[in-house]
């Protein structure tokens, strides 16, 4: 199985309610976090370094995907992995102080 890894670092508590943590690919296919240790899904998505996991089988997503992280106070967090990685913050003009550069990784299982 193909295991994709993100490594996020959170600058600020983001106070939640309930959040989610998705990887999609290029062809709308979901992938649900497999292990989100310091995310549990409801409360705050707190400060400090998040590492999460997604398995997604044995395809691999070919050319982009992202990680989108929806927080209930109006956060949508992207995580884009392109040739370069880029990344945004709708609806948050100040997001360099939220998230800084995540490190995506892929892998086989």
């Amino acid at each position: 199985d193909f295991v994709v890894e993100a490594t996020l670092e959170c600058k600020r508590d983001l106070q939640g309610g309930v959040f989610a943590i998705n990887l999609i690919d290029q062809e709308g296919r979901v992938s649900v976090a497999a292990s989100t240790r310091s995310c549990k899904g409801e409360g705050i998505f707190a400060k400090g370094t998040h590492r999460i996991r997604f398995n997604i089988g044995n395809t691999l997503p070919y050319g982009s995907f992202h990680i989108n992280i929806a927080v209930a106070e109006g956060y949508d967090l992207v995580l884009r992995q392109e040739n370069v990685y880029n990344f945004g913050i709708k609806k948050d003009k100040e997001y360099n102080q939220v998230l800084m550069h995540p490190h995506i990784d892929v892998s086989v299982l």
